[in-house]
């Protein structure tokens, strides 16, 4: 029975590789409008969802940019499967902050307090479509950038 168990994991995570690593480019809106896109997700096995597909919700198309990506990561480990779907286009056009400066990092600009906060948003753009199904994740985001350390990115 054991041995089953770790046969049927191996198949489920040999399957899931290969939807990573292949881009379809098909539209899977079908199962966003049933329902079944996020049992798909849930239970880690991500039938007929690949890199690549993509979802029309309220005027937006969503992509699915990787699966499981995050999944046993973490200083606390982050245990659901899960997709990493972005926006196709951009949802709007804004500066990090109202003076277009880095003062205070991501944690003290406007994006972080008050952009994405208003996008999730139950009746924000992303939080209409998604809803319950967004997940959150424990990550590390700047407080301050220093203006005379070196640049560290390769860049000048």
């Amino acid at each position: 029975m054991e041995l089953r168990r770790q046969n049927k994991k191996a198949l489920i995570e040999e399957g899931k590789t290969k939807r990573r690593n292949t881009y379809r480019g098909k539209d899977i809106t079908s199962y966003y409008t049933d329902g079944s896109l996020y049992e798909m997700i849930s239970n880690g096995r991500f039938d007929d969802i690949y890199v690549g597909n993509y979802i029309n919700a309220n005027g937006v198309i969503w992509l699915i940019a990787d699966l499981d990506n995050y999944l046993y990561s973490g200083d606390t480990q982050f245990i659901k499967h899960h997709a990493t779907i972005i926006p196709v286009k951009p949802l709007m056009n804004l500066g990090i902050n109202e003076t277009d400066t880095s003062e205070g990092g991501y944690v003290g600009s406007r994006m972080a307090t008050e952009t994405l906060p208003n996008l999730m948003a139950s009746d924000g753009t992303i939080g209409k479509v998604f809803g319950s199904h967004i997940l959150e994740y424990r990550n590390v985001l700047t407080n301050r950038v220093s203006e005379t350390n070196v640049n560290q990115s390769g860049g000048l």
